[in-house]
């Protein structure tokens, strides 16, 4: 049997409730290793080196992916794939997305771009000038056709960049899910509840401190709930740069009895049925891995409208969606949901059918198997 050897190719990972970790992590563990061979090439970091190591992943550390422009990358990046010698090239992010695009002019090996949530519309991360130059090289490997595909999380976000960047190649739908403890919810062996004071409803809100989360949507959302009812407490659960100006904003609105900032909480998703609700304020996302991770834990699930959430949530039944300027919406879908036990239970259980029936990682590994045979043929 042949073992098809693939190589992701990724320029930040973190380890730490990140979106794209998870996938390769899901990857690694789940895809059959006599005919799959993953090798990760990314910035390197000790804690991440030590949980893919955990995983039995092959690695190539590339120091120079931290740096702003990719210029030494591209070398060290050429360097690498030409000793992997790999059948496919799945490429994570936009700068790799730019260093493969260019290197596999001359390399043409069948390369797949996966697509998180973000391209090329991102103040956050790019200057004018990246922005650009980005552009530049967008059009120049789509002209040349380095790419034989896109990997995207969700109809929504293939709807949205094909509308930002419609020269790039076929795009190809799939959903991650998440790995399933097949044991019903309520048998699982978890921390139930957090905090000082002792009230009815706890609501988790799990993601990285960073601004286009917007963690101070959420501090806002719980302010603006606490004036209708004190039986709440929300838990911010995540690191990241904002994570001592939100405990700053907390402190700010005296609501230290309401909100809770946890920082980074290892395996949180092993506690997220200890929760009556799990909330989401982003303004950007791909799909969402708490999403899955609440569905798989039996309970609902509150965001904002945003990347592929509501083609998920809304025909499995499993929670509700909010529009990303309506902050006082979400704070009713919470209040009406805290007060409706027979809904919350009704929800929680359609959204762990869902992912226990089409949204397992064995799912996933399947679509991910077939897309590589799919690049390969073609």
């Amino acid at each position: 049997m042949t073992t098809l050897r693939i190589c992701h190719i990724v320029n930040l990972i973190t380890g730490n409730s990140d979106g794209v970790f998870a996938h390769l992590s899901m990857l690694a563990r789940t895809m059959d290793r006599e005919r799959y061979e993953h090798i990760i090439v990314f910035q390197g970091g000790a804690d991440v080196e030590r949980e893919l190591a955990a995983l039995g992943v092959e690695m190539r550390v590339v120091p120079s992916l931290k740096e702003r422009w990719p210029f030494r990358a591209t070398l060290d990046v050429y360097r690498i794939v030409r000793s992997v010698r790999p059948d496919v090239l799945h490429v994570h992010m936009m700068k790799p997305f730019v260093i493969i695009g260019v290197l596999n002019i001359v390399l043409r090996i069948p390369a797949l771009w996966n697509y998180h949530g973000s391209f090329i519309r991102n103040r956050e991360y790019y200057t004018t000038a990246e922005e650009w130059a980005y552009r530049l090289m967008y059009g120049l490997i789509a002209l040349l056709r380095s790419y034989a595909g896109v990997l995207v999380p969700s109809e929504q976000a293939r709807t949205r960049l094909r509308d930002e960047a419609p020269l790039l190649p076929p795009m190809h739908v799939y959903y991650n899910g998440c790995d399933v403890d097949h044991r019903p919810a309520s048998d699982r062996n978890v921390v139930i509840r957090h905090g000082k004071n002792s009230v009815q409803f706890h609501v988790a809100a799990v993601m990285r401190m960073g601004r286009e989360k917007r963690p101070d949507r959420a501090v806002r959302i719980a302010h603006g709930l606490s004036r209708r009812r004190s039986d709440v407490r929300f838990h911010l659960i995540g690191d990241g740069p904002l994570e001592t100006e939100i405990r700053t904003m907390v402190g700010s609105l005296g609501l230290q009895e309401t909100v809770t900032v946890h920082g980074f909480v290892p395996d949180v998703a092993a506690s997220l049925n200890g929760f009556d609700l799990v909330l989401l304020t982003s303004d950007r996302e791909g799909m969402p891995m708490v999403m899955w991770e609440a569905m798989a834990a039996g309970v609902p699930f509150v965001s904002t409208d945003v990347g592929g959430v509501r083609e998920i949530v809304e025909p499995a039944g499993c929670g509700a969606v909010f529009p990303q300027e309506n902050e006082q919406a979400g704070i009713v879908l919470i209040d009406t949901l805290l007060s409706n036990e027979e809904q919350r239970t009704f929800m929680g259980q359609r959204g762990r059918s869902a992912v226990v029936e089409r949204y397992t990682s064995h799912h996933f590994a399947g679509r991910m198997e077939e897309l590589y045979r799919i690049t390969i043929e073609a």
